[in-house]
């Protein structure tokens, strides 16, 4: 039946994207989507619906990058299904897809509003990997604010809260692991306060944690990002390395 199709092909998208075969994720997510169109409107229909939309704002984000257009669309139509559906499960990725979404267009009135969302929505939940997201985008807000000791503490309270043996549900939802990027931004910010030595030690042994995950996606990533502190320090010697380890891992 296209209701058992669709179950399927969810499936299939999830388990491509714990692969990083993320091309494959989209088109099983799409696919999905399609069969949905042609099923009669209905509560499980719905719910089919959300499932597909927030595994496929994942792949988006891993395949077309935060800004894209496609991951707006694709929230806002999962967040009016979460409306109709009162409180699901679903909710808390689809709010924080709009929240990276406005984030990465610089959009800063919707940006504080999700991150603002996602706090209260975890002070009810109290689930610990959505508890991490929600301190990984609050610290990232107060980042891009300027407001540093904020912003640290926000990271703390996310690394405190991870789990490396359960970070693919984060990559899953969200394209990302944010127990990573946490830690990332928190070398940045100690580089922005004054220790950049500091900065750059955490953020090598973050590569080399990085390294040990299995997790192409989340490897570049680091790469790329601790690259940016050594540019940002100068170092061309390490900021070279760095940039063709992370191309070579973006290429494969």
């Amino acid at each position: 039946t296209l209701d058992r199709a669709v179950d399927y092909l969810t499936k299939a998208g999830q388990r491509a994207m714990q692969r990083s075969a993320l091309l494959e994720g989209l088109r099983h997510y799409g696919h999905a989507l399609e069969l949905l169109a042609q099923l009669p409107p209905s509560l499980e229909r719905d719910k089919r619906e959300l499932a597909a939309l927030v595994g496929m704002g994942g792949a988006l984000i891993a395949t077309r990058g935060y800004a894209a257009l496609d991951i707006e669309k694709n929230y806002a139509r999962a967040l009016s299904l979460c409306e109709r559906l009162g409180e699901p499960p679903e909710l808390f990725p689809v709010l924080y897809g709009l929240w990276v979404f406005n984030l990465a267009r610089s959009h800063r009135a919707p940006t504080l509003e999700y991150a603002g969302k996602l706090l209260a929505l975890v002070a009810k939940t109290r689930i610990a990997n959505e508890e991490l997201s929600a301190h990984f985008a609050h610290g990232t807000t107060l980042l891009y604010r300027g407001d540093l000791g904020p912003a640290l503490a926000a990271f703390d309270r996310a690394v405190s809260r991870y789990k490396p043996a359960e970070h693919w549900s984060l990559v899953r939802f969200y394209g990302d692991d944010h127990g990573l990027f946490s830690q990332v931004y928190a070398h940045w910010v100690l580089l922005l306060s004054g220790k950049p030595d500091t900065a750059l030690e955490k953020g090598r042994a973050l590569v080399a944690h990085a390294e040990r995950l299995n997790d192409p996606l989340a490897l570049a990533m680091v790469l790329v990002m601790t690259m940016l502190l050594h540019r940002d320090v100068r170092d061309p010697e390490g900021t070279l390395e760095l940039a063709e380890r992370a191309i070579a891992v973006s290429r494969e």
